[in-house]
């Protein structure tokens, strides 16, 4: 029933999608998929705060679900409650510190709450964990020509270009720097 929930939900069958996982709901209560289902659907439909109820219910069943943990601190981020997002972090980088996308959250919420070091902390870890992650080359990128390092920028890209030529971004940087 999850799956065809899911399958609503991508093809845009908003109702559909959250009358299947409020039935698998009824029938079993702690549901965690079903729940990340309807949380999802809250944030498309701008309840984000049902949807953090709904991602920490999740925790109470599953406390360790980096899934909810990672949706906690992007919705906290996004709504200024950064101490908030911190909590939540704290706890998925004590689940999953080997987890190169779990250190780009935590780099990006760094990165907005200035602290570049750990910010810089953080995405030298997920690019050693994953060396092309481009999403990390670019923060990194960004952070560097804040600090007008365009040597390091230079050095950044040209280790992921060959994997990411088509990337009009990472050519933008390259020129910049």
């Amino acid at each position: 029933m999850n799956l065809k929930g899911r399958i609503f939900l991508n093809t845009g069958k908003l109702n559909l999608a959250k009358d299947i996982f409020s039935e698998v709901l009824k029938l079993e209560e702690n549901n965690v998929e079903a729940e990340f289902g309807l949380a999802e659907l809250d944030i498309a439909s701008g309840r984000v705060i049902t949807a953090e109820n709904r991602y920490e219910n999740v925790l109470l069943v599953s406390p360790e679900s980096r899934k909810a943990l990672l949706s906690l601190v992007l919705i906290n981020d996004n709504a200024g409650n950064l101490q908030k997002a911190e909590f939540y972090l704290r706890q998925a980088l004590k689940y999953y510190s080997d987890n190169p996308f779990v250190r780009f959250t935590a780099a990006d919420h760094f990165h907005k709450t200035n602290n570049i070091d750990e910010s810089l902390y953080h995405l030298k870890t997920a690019l050693f964990l994953q060396p092309d992650f481009l999403e990390a080359s670019i923060l990194l990128c960004e952070i560097y020509m804040k600090e007008k390092k365009y040597n390091e920028i230079t050095k950044e890209i040209e280790k992921i270009l060959s994997n990411y030529d088509d990337e009009f971004i990472l050519w933008y940087l390259l020129g910049r720097a």
